[in-house]
């Protein structure tokens, strides 16, 4: 048999446990579609527990994106590591009237915050320290990482200290928790285990990186290498080779402010790239599609994209000049021909930024994890 109400066989159900406990603070949960059937959904149990609380799904919409835009209060503050969120317990002036929440993973929050700009002019709060998760049912990546229901219960007991709310939060998902396991199912692991470092984690050994940057030429695509750029941040050692092309045009020069003039074929370049390049190397390039044009040249190399990891990291992305301005990044050109010290140097501005700030496990306001 299933409960009416939680929709759980009666061993699991946590109803008992469940109360709509009044709060000074509103609080409106915004969920990613990819959560809402998941078998522990503590954002439709946190609305249960908080009187006046709301659930809504972010649906995809004809262009593809996941908007959702609740009724909001004057006050309104959204729950998530923005770098200008002030932490619950640092919070100054009037508490905020609506505590807007994202819910799902890492992954999912980031999209529901780059599908709804309007999060960007709310304020933003985040987790203040605290103890480490309850949910046993799973094994987080981190001790600081928390469910949504611990994350909602945190700013809370923040906001509202002789609130009954966070108790009722915290009884209720611990109820859940004990049903899970008396029922028999042991924990899991949110997470597989990595084998090999992360794109992040070779970033940070900077003597082994290096920077890349491609031009091709030609039309649609048969486009074929021209020019192919690399410098080593680390002791400014540079490689700078321009492939003579049968179906070269002048203009091609002229586009990627080349002199007209080449260093050799392409069999000249694939053997200066192996002399230059050690076999230690995590080469880096704006996008990861620039291992697309060195492949057919037969450079053999595997291009990791610091565009993508810029975008897990600030959750929005842009033209290679744009992030510059908007990181207000100093990007000298690198000492090579063309067009393309000017890119490469924005590059290794970008790198540098990304080494500075890495993205290991970034604290949310979403659902599960969630970081303090």
């Amino acid at each position: 048999m299933r409960c009416p109400l939680c929709r759980r066989p009666d061993t699991q159900c946590v109803c008992d446990h469940v109360r709509a406990a009044p709060t000074q603070v509103q609080v409106t949960l915004i969920q990613h579609p990819g959560e809402r059937h998941h078998a522990f959904n503590t954002a439709r149990l946190t609305r249960r527990c908080l009187a006046g609380a709301s659930l809504e799904v972010a649906w995809p919409g004809a262009d593809g994106r996941l908007h959702c835009h609740p009724a909001l209060q004057p006050g309104a503050a959204l729950l998530f590591p923005r770098e200008d969120a002030v932490a619950a317990d640092a919070w100054e002036g009037p508490t905020p009237s609506q505590l807007v929440v994202l819910d799902g993973t890492w992954s999912h929050v980031k999209r529901l915050q780059h599908d709804n700009p309007w999060l960007a002019d709310l304020p933003a709060v985040t987790l203040s320290a605290g103890p480490p998760s309850r949910y046993r049912v799973r094994e987080e990546p981190a001790e600081h990482c928390l469910s949504t229901i611990e994350a909602v219960a945190r700013v809370l007991r923040a906001f509202e200290p002789d609130d009954p709310a966070p108790d009722v939060l915290l009884r209720a998902f611990d109820a859940l928790v004990e049903a899970h396991l008396d029922a028999g199912h042991a924990p899991v692991a949110r997470r597989k285990v990595r084998t090999r470092p992360s794109v992040a984690e070779r970033l940070q050994s900077w003597d082994d990186v290096v920077v890349v940057y491609g031009e091709t030429a030609g039309l649609g695509g048969e486009r074929e290498l021209l020019q192919w750029v690399a410098v080593r941040p680390a002791t400014g050692e540079v490689f700078d080779r321009v492939v003579a092309l049968d179906s070269m045009r002048s203009c091609a020069f002229a586009t990627t402010e080349l002199p007209g003039e080449a260093d050799g074929d392409l069999a000249s370049l694939r053997r200066a790239w192996h002399d230059w390049r050690k076999p230690g190397d995590h080469v880096f390039g704006l996008t990861s599609a620039l291992g697309r044009a060195a492949g057919p040249a037969g450079l053999g190399v595997a291009v990791l994209g610091l565009k993508t990891l810029y975008g897990r990291i600030r959750g929005q992305g842009g033209r290679l000049d744009v992030i510059v301005e908007r990181e207000g990044l100093d990007a000298p050109p690198v000492a090579v021909r063309g067009r393309a010290g000017r890119r490469l140097g924005r590059a290794v501005a970008l790198a540098r930024w990304l080494r500075a700030h890495p993205a290991g496990p970034v604290p949310t306001a979403g659902g599960d994890p969630v970081s303090a």
